[in-house]
């Protein structure tokens, strides 16, 4: 299993979270407690527009040989 990984331009100083289709179509689950984290963040500081770069990761596993 692999999270995927999303890197994005942004003017201003705000983060975006990316979901699958079929986490949003889901209904809600409590698991108990229970966390993981993830701290990414992209290999150059500005992206081809000059923009700052920043990285986000989709909270859902998806198989090895997904294509998206």
């Amino acid at each position: 299993m692999y999270y995927s990984v999303i890197e994005y331009e942004s003017e201003q100083d705000i983060s975006f979270e990316f979901h699958t289709k079929e986490f949003l179509d889901s209904k809600p689950v409590h698991h108990g407690n229970g966390s993981i984290g993830f701290i990414i963040r992209p290999d150059k500081s500005t992206g081809i527009l000059g923009r700052k770069l920043k990285d986000a990761i989709i909270q859902e596993p998806v198989l090895g040989n997904t294509d998206y």
